[in-house]
């Protein structure tokens, strides 16, 4: 394995600390859970998949064969018997909960479904983490859309009102409203830890998603067609993917 002069000892650091783990990534067909099982992978891991199957045969997923590479379960998050029973069975060491219904666009066409899926099938996660007998702990991730944004053009900070203008917005602030409730109760547990991440509008390689600025700019070149932005005047923290799952990784190690 070729890892290069000054990444020897980061790689050292991480496969010391992952390639004893058992990891559970929701939603591994998506373009995180994908590139998050390939890092994995490479630290050593054992990474178990939940997930519904990838949509496009251009997804990361599809891409580098990973079915083939990790444990993966076809599942429904909104399924609580079928995760509680994965769960039970893989009894994971870290849970990285990356499933959830994530177009903005898709939220107002299919709000009962963002709604379910982010509120409920999230809470079906955490629950199957808290009935773990075992040492446990859980990083989910939401978004910076969680803030209200009252077009201030400012940085949001940790203590801003939550808030959402469309339903997926809505449906990550009141899940993190959730979270805080069961943040109390993973304080008083003797095995189930939790800690919540948000990103802005990550981009990189692999990602084939409808209605993104990036994988829309790269559809109108090779289909030589003109582009349409939606909102050119939005602001757009952009982050690219390896930056924001490092951050995870980082927390998930602090939080162990």
């Amino acid at each position: 394995m070729h890892i290069g002069k000054f990444g020897n000892s980061f790689f050292k650091k991480k496969f010391y600390f992952w390639s004893n783990k058992t990891v559970i990534i929701t939603g591994c067909t998506g373009f995180k859970g994908s590139w998050l099982s390939l890092v994995l992978k490479r630290y050593g891991a054992t990474v178990i998949g939940v997930s519904l199957k990838p949509k496009n045969k251009k997804d990361l997923f599809v891409q580098a064969n990973l079915k083939k590479k990790i444990l993966y379960y076809d599942c429904d998050i909104n399924n609580f018997q079928k995760v509680n029973k994965i769960f039970q069975k893989v009894k994971p060491d870290i849970i990285f909960h990356f499933a959830a219904q994530s177009l903005v666009i898709n939220s107002y066409k299919k709000k009962q479904e963002t709604y379910k899926t982010n509120l409920i099938g999230s809470v079906n996660v955490i629950e199957s983490c808290n009935n773990l007998n075992k040492k446990n702990s859980l990083l989910i991730t939401t978004t910076d859309k969680v803030y209200k944004n009252n077009n201030k053009r400012k940085t949001f900070i940790e203590t801003d009102k939550l808030g959402g203008s469309d339903p997926y917005s809505t449906s990550k602030a009141a899940l993190e409203i959730i979270c805080d409730y069961y943040l109390d109760i993973a304080k008083k547990s003797k095995f189930f830890s939790l800690c919540v991440a948000r990103s802005g509008n990550v981009i990189g390689g692999g990602d084939w998603s409808e209605n993104r600025l990036f994988p829309d700019i790269f559809r109108s070149f090779y289909n030589k067609k003109v582009l349409i932005v939606r909102n050119p005047f939005s602001t757009r923290p952009w982050q690219h993917v390896l930056e924001t799952l490092f951050g995870y990784l980082n927390l998930a190690e602090y939080n162990f």
